[in-house]
């Protein structure tokens, strides 16, 4: 259980020891503010979703803002469940006023052969998360805390399947469905490792 510091006289905590501080059980002068903004936070400072999940200088930007403004903790790189599936082929449409719209490029078939081979550091729009934590890092690292983003495989195997599909898969198909999910296991962690490397300290 988290505890709260009683006494008065201590230094106030910045975002990053306050979170760090409750995933250790120890003392903080009080519970870490982490919560996820995405279309708000671009139309606070006058942009909109498209161009906060097609440009991390505009996501950074947006997130920063926030935290200043309204006492945040942490600083997020999410923006949409499809930086993956782009890297592994997927057609991305940007939404003025809400998350971006992706193709399933195993929609009609089982084969994952005819899928990219998703590469944190190539992959657009992967890249651009990395680029996110980058620009964290380099001007927030120690005060507040950074966080990553993956999609888990049973998400991303519907991503790339379509949600309907892959519940189907799940009915009639286990060993595809299996093999499935252990790709996108592998491009995840990857990708989380990439991020890791880059300055978050946590990955969702």
């Amino acid at each position: 259980m988290a505890r709260l510091m009683d006494d008065v006289g201590h230094r106030a905590m910045n975002g990053y020891e306050r979170y760090i501080g409750i995933l250790k059980g120890e003392p903080v002068d009080y519970l870490p503010r982490t919560p996820i903004l995405m279309q708000y936070a671009a139309e606070h400072i006058g942009s909109d979703y498209a161009a906060f999940a097609s440009d991390f200088r505009v996501l950074t930007t947006a997130n920063e803002a926030c935290a200043k403004e309204f006492g945040i903790d942490q600083l997020s790189c999410i923006s949409d469940p499809y930086r993956e599936t782009h890297g592994f082929g997927s057609t991305i449409e940007y939404v003025k006023d809400g998350p971006p719209r992706s193709s399933h490029p195993l929609e009609g078939t089982k084969d994952l052969s005819v899928l990219a081979k998703p590469d944190p550091m190539r992959s657009d729009r992967m890249r651009d998360r990395i680029n996110a934590a980058e620009a964290y890092r380099q001007n927030y690292r120690g005060e507040y805390s950074i966080l990553g983003w993956i999609e888990g495989p049973a998400a991303e195997a519907a991503d790339l399947r379509g949600v309907t599909t892959f519940l189907m898969d799940l009915l009639d198909d286990e060993i595809f469905a299996g093999d499935l999910m252990d790709l996108c296991v592998e491009v995840g962690i990857a990708f989380a490792r990439a991020q890791i490397d880059a300055g978050v300290d946590t990955v969702g």
